[in-house]
């Protein structure tokens, strides 16, 4: 699949978008990078143990 955007941000990472960070890096539909960024610094952390990033 093409590249589509050269960056991707997701506000919120509950689980559609969670899901959705995932597959877009999974994809490769962003060049650079796909950043998520969340309310609660629990969800950021489980974000952040979900990528590995």
């Amino acid at each position: 699949m093409a590249v589509i955007y050269e960056r991707g941000s997701l506000i919120g990472l509950g689980l559609i978008a969670g899901s959705m960070s995932l597959a877009m890096r999974e994809a490769g539909l962003a060049a650079d990078e796909v950043s998520g960024h969340a309310r609660s610094p629990e969800s950021g952390g489980r974000a952040r143990d979900r990528t590995g990033r």
